[in-house]
């Protein structure tokens, strides 16, 4: 029996360790209580997880958070899993000896994940159809790859890395240069002028522009936010989940402020009426788990169930000189039309198992609509291929950046 045993735990141990190129996974919060060499499982369970939902085809990063807890009482070893989706999914089970850890884990994938919800969990409202299937029209072809798009007093703006244009006769004509090495993430619409926010080393700065000059430069990230100018510092610590990702209450270099929730995404802030309260308009980001979130006064009002792709574009901070840089990704741009929430959501194909790796393999971008308490999305246009930067507004027509391999083109969308 003892034999058995061994052989038993040596199986588990050689499997939690099978797979290391998974270690920057986005991966399940797994949290073990108990004994020492019970403790020490942690890592190789978390792996062990990723590993055979990934066999399973199971995309861990296209649901929401997944939390496992272990908890030994006693004689008796309690597995409990519960993913928070909607309608929330758990699972449970009492086991006996830490050679059955390895069947429960797939027991657990097969409940949460496979297995049909119940019949009263599975009855969801069925989505209306669009009243029209949006036309995509116009195209103009950009000899480079670009990061960022606006309309502003009604010319079309891009930016590569280095330099924003404006668009005449379907023609990117230079508008502005960075002065030094900076890097162009993003660039935002302010009153006449335009803010450009770049990367400075490691560091996020922003520029703003008037008539093709510098007009200002802050050494810190400073945007737009419901129509005042404000400014957040992101933090690098340890102790914070995936590193830096935790920003300050934002700074309002004017009027304000806007109260906002804890974990918000500071550059993805947007103002808009969604709800259709006739109170004040809403704000609207993404949290610090990628997660679409509207919230007013401070209060959330509704978060996705789902995860929202970052962009390409990060700053990387060294926390641990052991670990890898810890990296914050930019979070694609929000706007509202008529009451409805537009974003974007990129493809990571197979690479959204890695943490630090991105490929896209496509694109939606997506609208959401208020009904009754909580929001749905609809698809306004999908490409099974590319990714898209940035979205801006022009009138009725939506401008979607679109990257190819070695260039870009902006799209012309009617809504």
């Amino acid at each position: 029996m003892m034999i058995k045993t061994s052989l038993n735990l040596l199986f588990i141990l050689t499997s939690f360790t099978l797979f290391p190129c998974f270690a920057f996974a986005a991966g399940p919060n797994v949290e073990i209580i108990g004994p020492d060499d019970l403790v020490s499982l942690k890592p190789g369970i978390k792996q062990s997880i990723i590993a055979r939902c990934i066999s399973q085809g199971v995309s861990l990063e296209a649901h929401p958070e997944l939390t496992v807890t272990i908890f030994q009482l006693g004689e008796v070893i309690s597995f409990d899993a519960v993913l928070d989706s909607e309608p929330p999914r758990a699972f449970h089970s009492d086991i006996k000896e830490r050679s059955a850890i390895s069947q429960t884990i797939d027991e657990m994938i097969s409940r949460i994940f496979i297995a049909p919800l119940p019949a009263w969990q599975s009855r969801q409202p069925a989505q209306a159809e669009p009243d029209y299937i949006p036309q995509t029209r116009q195209e103009i072809d950009l000899p480079f790859i670009a990061t960022s798009l606006i309309v502003h007093n009604g010319s079309i703006y891009v930016s590569d890395e280095k330099t924003i244009y404006i668009i005449n006769d379907e023609k990117a004509e230079p508008w502005w240069k960075t002065p030094r090495n900076e890097r162009i993430f993003r660039i935002y619409a302010y009153q006449d002028s335009i803010i450009a926010l770049v990367k400075k080393m490691n560091d996020l700065n922003s520029f703003l522009i008037n008539q093709g000059k510098t007009a200002q430069h802050w050494n810190i990230p400073v945007i737009p936010v419901g129509g005042a100018l404000a400014s957040a510092q992101i933090s690098s610590d340890s102790d914070i989940p995936d590193g830096i990702n935790m920003w300050s209450e934002p700074r309002f270099l004017e009027e304000g402020p806007i109260a906002l929730p804890h974990g918000t995404d500071f550059l993805s802030v947007t103002m808009g009426d969604v709800t259709q309260a006739k109170q004040n308009e809403e704000t609207l980001t993404f949290d610090n788990k990628a997660r679409l979130r509207v919230s007013s006064a401070g209060e959330i009002v509704w978060s996705s169930s789902t995860k929202i792709s970052p962009l390409p574009m990060f700053i990387e901070k060294e926390i641990n000189s052991d670990d890898p840089p810890a990296r914050y990704y930019i979070m694609p741009r929000i706007l509202v039309n008529d009451a409805e929430i537009i974003t974007i959501r990129n493809d990571r194909g197979a690479s959204k198992i890695f943490g630090n790796i991105i490929r896209f393999t496509g694109f939606e971008i997506l609208a959401y609509s208020r009904k009754g308490s909580r929001f749905e999305d609809r698809t306004i246009v999908k490409t099974p291929k590319y990714y898209c930067a940035d979205i801006a507004l022009e009138d009725r027509s939506l401008l979607a950046l679109i990257i190819t391999d070695n260039n870009s083109f902006v799209q012309f969308i009617d809504l």
